[in-house]
This record gives structure tokens, C-alpha cells and sequence, in this order.
């Protein structure tokens, strides 16, 4: 038959495998044949000079050790899964630091721009969107925009514009550069007759709080807010304010929706007289809020008890450290407090205030003097390390400081001090550069003059990439994960 191979072509061999002899014996209707001769026959195309028996040997192997390959496939499958979601999950985590940007793939490009004019804390990031909050001849409007394309999700008129003859208006939503969440918390003044106080129908200066649902624009609530309001922030869903009232200083948190207070701090002291110069201020740092009047106090920002009182007339600089914070006078030095107030050791400098934190750097305290940065560990408060170096941090990052002011911006390793590198824009640098975990976004001019946007590599500055801005460009910043660029009259989103 063509195709096939007799037997008697055939040369008889003996094989020495046990696994061929067991197979025979398990075949008595073969007739003793050489294992080779029912290969060749169950094999039509086989090769009598012993391919046959190696190609079995092989499908042998296979189905004993089937499992295997299979194992090694599936590990190699949930190596791509379990990496894939640790990108996921390190993208994530990057995107939720406020102020820094979802790491980038290549040089970003203008995803959508928005011709409004910005105002201060006119940028809020909720869920996948952005509201923008600008003055329109209408009156303040916030605007919900899709993160991603820009579409116009919903519009609000929050209040009036400005008018001839009345004080300015303004309106803005509470934000630190993360995501607030479903709850958007405005703060909008009325103001009032600026010519004459005697003047019929005139409209007091006052301020309101509009809470509105992130998703649809509706309002939640409002409420009014005590005249003579200096300041108010965000925390979680409340609102700290802080007013005189009959020459003492108030502070409170409130509800962000209702209103209804949570814990009220009154100063012990009357204020210095309007001569004085002395302006009360309050502000929330981490976990606590910071009250400057006639002296420093440090309030626990849950429940408004007084975790530190300061000398009077002697102001003291407070920064927030984790779940501790740390003071620092010209007289008397520095101390780091526990959530408790209670002294845990000295400090020789006042730890840095970065606008960015993703909390990478909590073995180490990093202080600042002014002419030098040094760190100190974070449990015992002996001295780490101290490098020359009179830039300011602005941002940390993956265990990175990085540093700016004047025309210089870089990297400093927060292990050991050491600069890793450092750009010079070659004019003041016009706005504080950012990260995306892995790079530094920062500012930069071509020969030409024209500002540009480089991407540079956190650990060895190597740029990767560098794009063109507006020459009008105010600023850059990370809005919940977006990177953004604000212009006097526009916002433009990248990607």
C-alpha cells in the first residue's frame, strides 16, 4: 500500500524503555510485534528508521506531564493579572493623593479647555468629574464638566456678579486638590454698598454656604454664615469657620449641608484693639486646627479640645506631622506633640509644609531652617541627616522631595539628603512643579521664550518628554488625578 513500510524492510531493534514494555504486554493481539512495527502501522506517514517511536515517547510525556504545562500557563496568567492589578491599584492610589497627577503614559495633549475665568479654588475634582467655577455676566455659576471629554454634565448659579457701586463679589468651592466626594461645599458672598453705609436699601456684607449634589447640581442645603467671617475650610463634610464677635475670636465646625454646629472654641482673651495690627486667623492642618490671635492654639480638629495654648503675643508655628504636630518659636525652640498634646521630644526646626504629600516619608521627619534640610526620625527624633539646601519642598513623592524656588527646581533623596538633580528654567520658576509618581511635571522655555511643559524622571531628571503652553500660563496643578493649566481666561485639561 503506498505510504506504508513492511515489516520485512525493517530492521529489529530492542528497546530498553519500560514504559514501551509495559505498554506491549498490555497489547496481546499484537503478536510479540516490535514495538516500532504497530507504531509504523498505526502511523501510515511514520518513518520506519525510528521517528515514529520518538514522536510517541513525546505524546507520552505530554499526556503524563500535562499538568505540568498547565501549571506553568496559569502561572504565567496570574502573573499578567496580578501585575495588571497592581498598576491598576498603584495608578489609583497616585490619582488619589491630593495634588498629584494618574501617572501618564507619553507626552500629554489637550483633552478638552473650558473659556471661563477661573477663580481662586474654582477648580473641584468629584468622581470622574471637574466643576469649575467662574464669574459669567449672569452672575458665579459652577459648571460640571466630564473629567475625561469636558461634555457639560450640569450648570448652577450660585450668586450674583459684581456691580457698579457694591463691594466684590466672590465664590468658591472648598477643595484641597483631591476628591471631595458627592457633596460640593460653596462659600458665596452678597456683598454690599461701597460708597455710602447711610445709603437706602443697602445690602450688608454677608457670605452663605451652598452645599450642592455633585452628580445632578441640586442643592442640599445652605446656610449663612456670621458676619465678619476671616476664614473657612473643608474638613471631610464640614466646615471650620472663624469670626469676631464682641472682641473675642469664635471658631467652629459646622455641618457642611445643615449648618448645625459640631464644637465651638471662644478665645479666653479680647482681641488687641484695631491699631494693633494683629489679624485673628484660623486654619485646619491635618488633624488639627490652628488658631492665631493674641496667641497660638493648636485645637483637636474632631472635637475642638485645646491641645496646646501658646504664650500670649508670642506666635508660635504649627505644622501637622501624621497624627502628630510640632510647634516652633524663635524663643524656646521646637517640640513634636502626640495626638494628646503631650511633648514626645524637641525638634532643632520646624518640619516642612509641602502642598503634596503621599505620606511616603513617615519614618522620617523632614525640617526645614531656612539655609539647609534635615531630617530626623519620625519615633525618636534623633538626627537623620542634613544637607545644604535652600530650596523648599513643595511636593513628596515616592520617598523624593522635590524642591523649587527661585529659578531652580530638583530632587532630593529624603533617605540620605542627597540632591539627585536639579533643572534651572533659566527665569523664576512661574508655577510649582508636580509628580505623577514618576515624574517630575515642571516648567521649562524653549530658545524661543515659549514656556513648555517637561515631563522629567523623579530619580535621574532624564527628560522624557516636553509640550508647549499657553505664554499667558498661570499655573499647573493636579486636580483630583487631572493635569491641569489654568490661563487668566481659561482652564484646559490634558491627558
Amino acid at each position: 500500500m503506498a505510504g506504508r513500510r513492511p515489516a520485512a524492510r525493517m530492521q529489529q531493534i530492542e528497546v530498553d524503555d519500560p514504559d514501551l514494555e509495559v505498554d506491549a504486554r498490555h497489547h496481546p493481539h499484537d503478536n510479540g510485534r516490535p514495538v516500532h512495527e504497530r507504531a509504523g502501522e498505526r502511523d501510515p506517514g511514520g518513518d520506519a528508521s525510528g521517528a515514529a517511536p520518538v514522536r510517541r515517547g513525546a505524546g507520552r510525556w505530554l499526556r503524563r506531564w500535562w499538568w505540568l504545562a498547565a501549571v506553568v500557563v496559569l502561572a504565567v496568567a496570574v502573573t499578567s493579572l496580578v501585575s495588571a492589578a497592581r498598576d491598576r491599584a498603584y495608578v489609583a492610589r497616585i490619582g488619589a493623593v491630593p495634588g498629584l497627577v494618574r501617572p501618564l503614559d507619553g507626552a500629554p495633549s489637550e483633552a478638552w479647555r473650558a473659556g471661563a475665568v477661573p477663580a481662586v479654588g474654582g477648580i473641584v475634582a468629584s468622581g470622574d468629574t471637574l466643576v469649575l467655577v467662574s464669574e459669567t455676566p449672569q452672575g458665579w455659576v459652577a459648571t460640571s464638566h466630564d473629567a475625561a471629554s469636558g461634555a457639560v454634565r450640569w450648570t448652577v448659579t450660585l450668586g450674583p456678579p459684581q456691580r457698579a457701586g457694591f463691594e466684590s463679589s466672590a465664590a468658591w468651592c472648598a477643595s484641597d486638590g483631591g476628591d471631595v466626594g458627592p457633596t460640593l461645599l460653596c462659600l458665596v458672598t452678597r456683598p454690599g454698598v461701597l460708597y455710602s453705609r447711610a445709603a437706602v436699601g443697602e445690602t450688608p456684607v454677608r457670605a452663605r454656604v451652598v452645599a450642592l449634589s455633585a452628580s445632578d447640581g441640586h442643592r442640599l442645603g445652605g446656610w449663612d454664615v456670621p458676619e465678619g467671617t476671616v476664614d473657612a475650610s473643608r474638613v471631610a463634610d464640614d466646615v471650620v469657620l472663624g469670626w469676631v464677635d464682641e472682641g473675642r475670636f469664635v471658631v467652629e465646625r459646622r455641618r457642611g449641608v445643615t449648618g448645625e454646629v459640631v464644637w465651638s472654641y471662644r478665645s479666653p482673651s479680647l482681641l488687641p484693639n484695631a491699631g494693633s495690627g494683629t489679624v485673628p486667623t484660623v486654619r485646619s492642618d491635618g488633624d488639627v486646627v490652628v488658631v492665631d490671635d493674641s496667641s497660638t492654639v493648636v485645637l483637636d480638629g474632631a472635637d475642638g479640645d485645646v491641645l496646646l495654648a501658646g504664650p500670649r503675643f508670642r506666635g508660635l508655628q504649627v505644622s501637622s506631622v501624621g497624627d502628630h504636630f510640632a510647634t516652633w518659636a524663635s524663643v524656646g525652640g521646637g517640640h513634636m506633640y502626640d495626638r494628646d498634646g503631650e511633648v514626645l521630644y524637641d525638634v532643632p526646626g520646624l518640619p516642612v509644609q509641602p502642598t503634596v504629600d503621599d505620606g511616603s516619608t513617615g519614618d522620617v521627619v523632614v525640617l526645614d531652617d531656612g539655609k539647609s534640610l534635615s531630617a530626623i526620625d519620625a519615633e525618636s527624633g534623633e538626627r537623620r541627616w542634613t544637607a545644604d539646601q535652600a530650596l523648599d519642598v513643595r511636593t513628596i513623592v515616592a520617598h523624593r522631595l522635590l524642591v523649587s524656588g527661585l529659578t531652580h527646581y530638583g530632587v532630593v533623596d529624603a533617605a540620605d539628603g542627597q540632591e539627585l538633580w536639579s533643572f534651572d528654567v533659566g527665569q523664576q520658576v512661574p508655577w510649582w512643579p508636580i509628580s505623577d509618581g514618576s515624574l517630575v511635571i515642571g516648567p521649562a522655555i524653549d530658545d524661543a521664550g515659549t514656556p513648555m511643559l517637561v515631563g522629567l524622571g523623579v530619580q535621574d531628571g532624564t527628560r522624557f518628554w516636553s509640550v508647549s503652553l499657553p505664554s499667558h500660563v498661570q499655573r499647573v496643578v493636579g486636580v483630583g488625578g487631572s493635569l491641569v493649566v489654568e490661563t487668566a481666561n481659561e482652564t484646559v485639561v490634558l491627558h
